[in-house]
């Protein structure tokens, strides 16, 4: 608020408020002169009093001074709100950044897990094929071998036997 605004409204207060009465020293001082007082201690005895007295605030001064209040703390929570409307709204935005960012790089990961789990199939895929093919040529070597074998121990007994 503009301090020039502020004292214009202060004064204005000021004069609209109702005040206490004020001092009336000259009858101070002859109420004390009266009392059997020194025209000298009278005087300061008035005077300390008049110094001494302090200005308070009226009703009326506590209200616009609360009414003041009031409408700087709007002024600031309007002000507030705007600041929090637009962190929340920044915030927002960075979220979704992040979460498209993430999305992606997780679509990414999944992708190259998926050709990775592929390459592995088909590497076993080859290594079981070569594992099978050197079983099935070791079983069809050890088939021969047998096969010729039991030929040659046939032809053993039939020759023993007296031939056929």
């Amino acid at each position: 608020m503009d301090p020039n605004a502020q004292k214009s409204a202060s004064d204005a207060r000021k004069q609209s408020a109702p005040r206490p009465p004020k001092f009336d020293t000259m009858q101070a001082v002859e109420n004390l002169k009266e009392a059997e007082f020194r025209e000298q201690q009278a005087v300061a005895i008035v005077e300390t009093i008049r110094d001494s007295q302090v200005e308070f605030a009226t009703r009326d001064d506590l209200h616009a001074v609360r009414d003041d209040l009031r409408t700087e703390l709007e002024k600031m929570g309007l002000v507030l709100r705007g600041e929090i409307d637009s962190l929340r709204s920044e915030m927002c935005s960075k979220i979704n950044s992040l979460r498209s960012e993430m999305c992606s790089e997780i679509n990414s990961l999944r992708s190259e897990m998926r050709n990775e789990i592929n390459s592995l199939r088909s590497e076993m895929r080859n290594e079981m094929r070569a594992e099978m093919q050197e079983q099935l040529a070791t079983m069809y070597w050890r088939l021969l071998i047998g096969a010729g074998i039991i030929a040659g121990v046939v032809g053993t007994i039939v020759t023993l036997a007296g031939g056929v």
